[in-house]
């Protein structure tokens, strides 16, 4: 998503262009928007368009093995991270 905003093409249609029945990791993670940029900097919340990217892919991955929350920075509020994992559960 972060590419799809800072390059500016349709992440959806872009996507639609990808084996994805070759994907066996994701990675979720949130950042921060600088000016007029996205930066992926592992250290905020997922934003609502990738948990709705990732459930429009997910059915395309048949072989997806591991989904990981990435988080490098920003631990205080632990449980919000908790409720990412969460909710990528429910969605797989």
């Amino acid at each position: 998503y972060v590419d799809s905003f800072n390059y500016k093409f349709d992440p959806e249609k872009e996507l639609e262009k990808w084996p994805l029945n070759f994907v066996y990791h994701v990675h979720l993670s949130g950042g921060q928007t600088v000016e007029l940029e996205k930066m992926d900097g592992h250290d905020g919340p997922i934003e609502e368009i990738s948990w709705t990217i990732f459930k429009q892919v997910l059915p395309r991955m048949p072989k997806l093995q591991t989904v990981i929350i990435e988080r490098d920075a920003n631990f205080e509020n632990f449980s919000a991270i908790i409720d990412e994992v969460n909710r990528a559960r429910e969605i797989i």
